[in-house]
This record gives structure tokens, C-alpha cells and sequence, in this order.
């Protein structure tokens, strides 16, 4: 038996597996992080709801880290944020 492309990519859908996250949420979670490193000196782990299953997704720190290479991390004085997430 084999499965076609696009029943696999539909049980990944309908197993909360997924690769891409909003421009809108990265820039959440980089300035959230952002701000409690600053205000209160906590490292930042972030989850989020998968849409179809409903089931929590780590967000891995590479990719805010990525993001935040691309397209700038909200910080006014241009400093690095890096390391100011804890790996998981």
C-alpha cells in the first residue's frame, strides 16, 4: 500500500505538525521575549496552538533567532537579542 502526497500532508495538517508561523506571531514572541528578558530577567519558552488538532507546538529559539535576523527584533538600540531564549 502507498500513500500520495497529498494524504501524507493531510494527516501532518490533522496531526498539529506545522512548519510555518505568522509574521504576526514572530513578531509577538520576539517582543514578548524581548520584554521579559528586559523587565523581569525570565527566559522565554513559547507554545502555540496547533489549528487542526489542537495539540502545543514548541516554537524552537533558532527560529525566533532566525526571524529576528531577517526582519530585525523590534529593539530600538539595535542590540542582539540572542541567548535570550532557553533551549528546551
Amino acid at each position: 500500500m502507498t500513500i500520495s502526497k497529498k494524504q501524507f500532508q493531510r494527516k501532518i495538517r490533522l496531526w498539529g505538525f506545522t512548519k510555518n508561523v505568522s509574521h504576526k506571531d514572530m513578531q509577538f514572541m520576539s517582543t514578548k521575549a524581548k520584554r521579559r528578558i528586559e523587565d523581569e530577567g525570565k527566559q522565554t519558552v513559547f507554545k502555540r496552538r496547533c489549528e487542526d488538532s489542537g495539540s502545543f507546538q514548541t516554537v524552537p529559539a533558532e527560529k525566533i533567532l532566525a526571524w529576528q535576523q531577517r526582519f530585525g527584533s523590534g529593539n530600538d538600540k539595535g542590540e542582539s537579542t540572542i541567548g535570550m531564549f532557553r533551549m528546551v
